[in-house]
């Protein structure tokens, strides 16, 4: 999956519009369901990438959950920092956090005869 980097701009606007959701109805529905869509796609990848693990259906949860939030505070960082976030330092931390995410739940081990 290529990382295209969102601009600085696009990301302050994104979390403005969180915002403005929070207080207008319509919004807050549209917001939410773009969310769900969101947390969704981020629960397939963090699946995906479990699989064949003991990961129960409650680590995968809370994994998307972690995921989701993270990748939901680099946006905030972002938007917010003094200076936009470095692309590479970036995928360094994404990358970072899915080997600590597969190395949370090592593969499952075969058993003889299975």
């Amino acid at each position: 999956m290529a990382f295209r980097r969102v601009p600085h701009r696009e990301n302050v606007a994104y979390l403005e519009y969180l915002m403005r959701a929070r207080t207008v109805p319509h919004l807050r529905a549209e917001i939410s369901r773009t969310q769900a869509a969101g947390e969704q796609i981020i629960g397939e990848l963090v699946r995906a990438a479990l699989a064949g693990t003991d990961a129960s259906d409650e680590d995968i949860r809370l994994e998307t959950t972690t995921v989701t939030a993270m990748l939901n505070g680099l946006a905030l960082t972002d938007a917010y920092a003094t200076r936009p976030l470095d692309e590479h330092d970036v995928r360094r931390i994404v990358a970072r956090m899915l080997d600590r995410l597969r190395r949370a739940y090592p593969a499952r081990s075969r058993r003889p005869g299975g």
